[in-house]
């Protein structure tokens, strides 16, 4: 395991000194601070079945992928410049959105004058399931949803692993998406994916310019002169040959400097399903990620501990990570290790073996790990997060509390991280 220093400052879960620097630069905003000195304000410790002692990333391999996303975030924080995508790809803890939403308020709060776009988002009221809060829906028309975690399911997907089909000659489309002031995010371009075959319908944005699509490319990007907070979209059927038309996704953005948080999360998802996503490997190339945080396994290991193949769940992920690469070969990996879950009625065994598993996975691709299978405290430990109301009846889920807590934990190891780095290569600069 490679660090990125060789000691840590007092205190597990911060590190005061690089991050006091960055406040007093005047870039980080007052909630970041605290203000009172501590750049984390509330991280609950007061649950003792939780290793907050284990509550760091841990590196493996090579350190240029990581060195350089930490460069690039600290330019971001440091000085305002530039832009850095994170994209957190997952389950259902993914798509309920509590635990994302609050890691991308946690982040976009460090730096208060470069708000970083809303990014990739996905429409999951269309499809008649659950959405985050954030993400605001009116439609009209009939629109039906297929996901990949679904043999029953089939269609083109895209990197969202979920796609939503209207066959109606008049649909339409409403959605803007709240920040954690709940104020709406701006955006002044919107990208539509979607194979725009030869039966796509035709689409109408409200206000939008329609920017050089090339044919067969599973998207087109339409600006806007003013920054918007709410998307109207109209598809309409000119004529018997447009059948019908396939949302794979949407992204808010603009160029201004800051922290995206994208997110790609699908109920019952596992490693099989998003390689069933035909457009995923030109798609992320226009996420542009410097980090990828990969939080799939939970589905993969929810199988008798005799059906679970550690060998071909690392090499899916393998084939994942080949696929983003394709056009981002400098991207950074993370993998979240499963939380402790309930399978049948005891511990699920392959909760060991997963975390197992990307611990390798992390060695052969110069990844990161937040292990959070061990900080939550282990095998069984879902039980007492249940207990403390932190995790759900099903004992696979947590409640928001969990998920907040999962983010708060995550933003710390973050941070210590960001701190390490910034002490090892800005000591000149702070002092």
């Amino acid at each position: 395991m490679r660090k990125l220093k060789n000691r840590r400052y007092p205190g597990s879960w911060f590190l005061a000194i690089p991050l006091l620097a960055l406040m007093t630069s005047g870039r980080l905003s007052s909630e970041a601070s605290g203000g009172n000195g501590r750049p984390f304000p509330g991280l609950d410790t007061s649950h003792t079945f939780i290793r907050y002692g284990e509550n760091h990333l841990q590196f493996f391999g090579q350190p240029a992928p990581w060195n350089q996303a930490l460069e690039k975030l600290s330019a971001v924080l440091l000085n305002g410049t530039g832009t850095f995508h994170f994209v957190h790809m997952g389950g259902s803890h993914v798509q309920a959105g509590m635990l994302t939403d609050r890691l991308r308020a946690r982040l976009g709060s460090l730096v208060s004058d470069a708000e970083g776009e809303r990014g990739l988002i996905f429409p999951y009221k269309l499809a008649d399931t659950n959405s985050p809060s954030s993400i605001k829906v009116n439609y009209s028309g009939t629109w039906v949803g297929k996901r990949i975690a679904l043999s029953s399911d089939s269609c083109r997907w895209g990197l969202s692993g979920i796609s939503v089909l209207t066959y109606d000659s008049l649909a339409s489309l409403k959605l803007w998406t709240y920040n954690r002031d709940s104020a709406n995010y701006l955006f002044d371009r919107v990208t539509l994916f979607s194979p725009f075959d030869s039966l796509s319908m035709e689409v109408q944005v409200e206000g939008g310019q329609e920017q050089p699509w090339l044919p067969g490319q599973p998207w087109r990007t339409y600006t806007f002169s003013q920054p918007k907070d709410t998307l109207n979209i109209r598809f309409l059927r000119r004529d018997s040959t447009m059948a019908y038309f396939n949302l794979q996704g949407l992204y808010l953005g603009h160029d201004r400097p800051g922290i995206s948080y994208h997110t790609i999360g699908v109920n019952g998802a596992g490693t099989a399903g998003y390689l069933r996503c035909t457009d995923l490997v030109s798609q992320f190339g226009e996420l542009r990620p410097d980090l990828v945080v990969f939080g799939i396994g939970v589905n993969d290991a929810n199988v008798p501990a005799s059906d679970f193949d550690a060998g071909a769940f690392e090499a899916r992920y393998d084939s994942l990570i080949n696929r983003i690469q394709v056009h981002n070969p400098e991207t950074a990996f993370l993998f979240i290790t499963n939380n402790d879950t309930w399978y049948g009625k005891a511990a699920n065994p392959n909760g060991e073996s997963v975390r197992q598993a990307m611990y390798n996975l992390a060695r052969r691709h110069n990844a990161a790990v937040f292990d959070f299978y061990a900080i939550m405290g282990g095998k069984a430990s879902i039980k007492k997060w249940h207990q403390a109301g932190l995790a759900q009846r099903d004992k696979i889920h947590l409640t928001r509390a969990g998920y907040e807590l999962q983010a708060d934990l995550m933003y710390a190891a973050f941070a210590e991280a960001l701190g390490n780095y910034l002490d090892l290569n800005y000591k000149t600069q702070i002092k």
